[in-house]
């Protein structure tokens, strides 16, 4: 996103980044979207809690249920 101000846009992908599934492994299968930086830098202290809390390793599975 070059014309973004990366101050308050980021750039989101799904399956997250961290997953052994994110953009970078994932031959083209992803979601990328715009969001807040303040949303995308929230979501990914809230997906570390989770990694940790349930002690989600490299490796490990783990489901996502997507609640609209």
């Amino acid at each position: 996103m070059p014309w973004a101000d990366t101050r308050t846009v980021a750039c989101d992908e799904y399956p997250f980044a961290a997953s052994t599934q994110g953009a970078a492994n994932s031959n083209g299968h992803y979601s990328l979207r715009a969001v807040k930086y303040a949303h995308n830098k929230a979501h990914g202290t809230a997906l570390n809690q989770f990694f940790t809390r349930f002690h989600v390793g490299e490796g490990n599975k783990f489901w996502v249920l997507i609640d609209p």
